[in-house]
């Protein structure tokens, strides 16, 4: 499952290394009782869409959005119930729409095409 959050513009200059305040917004989504905090992360977010670069860094166009895409459907219950209730984001930004696209079906084999760096870790 999937959900795509459409984003208001921004007031602020945003870093380029946004990443961490990205994390710390969906971490925040998930609430105070965090049941999948520490686990293996079976879900991914995507980097904000239709952006504007400067030498200072982004700027979010009119339609700015990003995803976040899950296995467990809790995982985005948990998300959307926390974004209702909070939907300030960082540097001005604040979450004003939300769409949930439900899993395709996958077939013996199917293409992945990924929409953020995948950091994988091996013991």
């Amino acid at each position: 499952m999937r959900v795509y959050i459409q984003l208001s513009e921004n007031d602020k200059i945003i870093p380029f290394n946004y990443q961490h305040l990205l994390t710390g917004v969906i971490h925040k989504w998930l609430g105070k009782d965090n049941k999948f905090h520490g686990k293996s992360s079976l879900y991914t977010f995507s980097w904000l869409q239709n952006t504007i670069a400067t030498k200072e860094g982004i700027n979010l166009k009119k339609g700015a959005y990003f995803f976040i895409s899950a296995y467990d459907v809790d995982f985005i219950k948990d998300i959307i119930r926390g974004l209702l209730a909070d939907p300030e984001m960082f540097n001005g930004i604040q979450a004003v729409d939300v769409q949930i696209q439900q899993a395709p079906e996958f077939h013996d084999e199917t293409t992945f095409v990924m929409a953020s760096p995948i950091l994988l870790k091996e013991k």
